[in-house]
């Protein structure tokens, strides 16, 4: 078990792959695949008695600098897929993610309080949301008061029946400061952002 991030309130079980306080992060692969095994994971949060206790990331890298993500294909995460947070230069580029439409609240890519972060070149099929953009929740994600800020997503395709293509509004209380999005197509999505816009 990981302790509770500062600006949320739950405990969470340890991400598949996880680090925290590192500088120079590369995860990449020639487009080999991480399999989360999720399929356990859904079954026991659908579980009543499950649910105060959050699943964990098929990865999550925390307070870390210059992270890139790239050239994989992640599937069947047990809930968000990518979870950079506290980090300051992310690249995410080139990967694939693909979770069951009705895997529960399998987002693709959450970065969360993050600092200048790039997101191209990157499909998604997704159980809720394909990109949600987090700052922390509720009371604990305004006294911590870190924004996401300077994003830029790119080049992106997703499809995601159960949830938006790009979110922001959730989990959002730390705040958000200069997103763009160009050249994103969102398929079959609850909700979702303009192809092309400023925040």
């Amino acid at each position: 078990m990981l302790q509770v991030l500062p600006s949320y309130r739950d405990t969470r079980f340890a991400s598949l792959i996880y680090g925290s306080n590192l500088s120079d992060v590369v995860i990449t692969g020639h487009k080999g695949t991480i399999n989360g095994q999720g399929k356990s994971w859904w079954a026991k949060y659908r579980n009543v008695g499950f649910k105060s206790i959050q699943r964990p990331m098929l990865i999550e890298i925390q307070s870390s600098e210059n992270v890139q993500i790239s050239n994989i294909n992640l599937i069947d995460s047990p809930m968000w897929s990518i979870h950079p947070v506290y980090c300051r230069n992310v690249i995410i580029k080139g990967v694939k993610i693909s979770n069951p439409v009705d895997s529960p609240n399998t987002d693709g890519i959450n970065p969360d309080s993050c600092f200048n972060t790039l997101i191209e070149d990157c499909f998604v099929v997704s159980g809720n949301d394909c990109v949600g953009l987090k700052s922390g929740i509720d009371q604990n994600g305004i006294v911590v008061g870190r924004p996401i800020e300077t994003l830029l997503i790119r080049r992106f395709s997703c499809i995601a029946p159960n949830g938006a293509g790009i979110a922001m509004g959730s989990e959002m209380s730390g705040g958000i400061k200069g997103v763009r999005m160009e050249d994103v197509t969102l398929h079959n999505t609850q909700s979702g952002s303009l192809p092309t816009s400023d925040v």
